[in-house]
């Protein structure tokens, strides 16, 4: 949910559907993902007074392993970076993305997460956040695999980059080839850091 409100610190009954001053904000789906919780953590206000928002997006889902008495039960999370645009009224913007949502999936991510954004002089946005990543190596943790080598966790920094003029698309000129760009480090059994850049 965003929030609005007027210089003398009352909510601006104008903004939002229901006249409190408040827009709630439903994330939608992606794929088999579906999401049923969020966070907004930064935005940017755009050339035509849209407001640009980004921060999380969250899929709960519960899993049993084991049998019988040994049978336990725990949530699974799945996470998607989430960016919005609202009107000035506070409305979904049906002309950007689904609804007047994007949802951005991270390869070898176990969560993501948007923490800030900024729009481009050329109408483009470029969103900032992290999250944790899963890579194979054969040196690293305990959780070793088949075949001698070991999946390992770390942390990174993640820059993804919308593009304008293809409707806020993933911008293909930038990070990688699919507008996303990734700064990790993964800290090996033996004391070593390895990092990784895309």
């Amino acid at each position: 949910a965003v929030a609005r409100y007027l210089a003398n610190g009352a909510p601006d009954t104008t903004f939002g559907a229901d006249g409190n001053g408040i827009a709630e904000i439903d994330l939608g789906t992606d794929g088999d993902f579906v999401a049923d919780g969020g966070v907004a953590a930064d935005l940017a206000i755009d050339a035509d007074g849209n407001l640009v928002i980004v921060g999380a997006a969250v899929d709960g889902a519960y899993v049993v392993s084991g049998k019988g008495k040994k049978a336990v039960e725990r949530e699974v999370l799945d996470h998607r970076i989430a960016l919005v645009r609202l009107d000035t009224d506070g409305n979904l913007d049906s002309s950007f993305g689904d609804d007047g949502v994007v949802l951005t999936s991270i390869p070898d991510t176990d969560s993501e997460a948007a923490t800030a954004v900024a729009i481009l002089s050329d109408g483009d946005i470029l969103v900032g956040g992290g999250g944790t990543f899963t890579i194979e190596t054969s040196d690293g943790s305990s959780r070793k695999k088949k075949g001698g080598t070991r999946r390992v966790s770390g942390s990174g920094a993640i820059l993804v980059r919308y593009d304008a003029s293809a409707g806020y698309a993933l911008d293909t000129n930038f990070g990688g080839g699919d507008g996303i760009a990734v700064d990790t480090q993964f800290v090996l059994g033996d004391g070593y850091i390895l990092g990784t850049r895309v």
